[in-house]
């Protein structure tokens, strides 16, 4: 198995984990179980339709779906669907813009917490994605600038 589908099929994990226990817990009523599963579905298909052609809108789309899966249905998990969207920035954008982007998805987390919860758990929550997130944006950086060293060998 290749680096990138190996990497695809982790992804399609993460979602799918970080979903399952809100599908086994339920909600209180239908009608927000439906709307989560549309924001959470919309996630899904933005991000991996990202994957196919990568393009800002689509990951900027699936940033805000995952806000609103927190608004209607929070379990403290989604974060790390942003860690997979800092994955992506980190193989297609430069440093300032990443970092920049990656502290406004996780400010808007914890606000969307916080209005879900309190911000108690907003505080509790937000600090450790946000460093999972620099991680993932830090190490497929390191990895699109190896992989860019290797080819230019190659040509060498």
């Amino acid at each position: 198995m290749n680096g990138s589908r190996a990497m695809r099929l982790a992804a399609l994990g993460v979602w799918v984990l970080v979903g399952l226990p809100i599908v086994l817990q339920g909600a209180d009523t239908w009608q927000r179980m439906a709307q989560w599963s549309v924001a959470y579905a919309l996630f899904g298909i933005l991000f991996f339709a990202d994957l196919r052609k990568p393009s800002a809108p689509l990951l900027a789309l699936s940033s805000l779906s995952i806000l609103v899966t927190v608004l209607l249905l929070c379990d403290g998990f989604e974060g790390a669907l942003m860690v997979l969207i800092a994955m992506r920035l980190g193989t297609r954008s430069d440093t300032r813009t990443g970092i920049a982007w990656i502290i406004a998805q996780t400010l808007l987390l914890g606000i969307a917490i916080t209005i879900h919860w309190s911000l108690r758990p907003a505080l509790l929550l937000a600090p450790p994605y946000l460093g999972f997130q620099l991680l993932a944006f830090f190490t497929m950086r390191q990895m699109s600038e190896l992989r860019t060293l290797s080819r230019v060998a190659e040509r060498l």
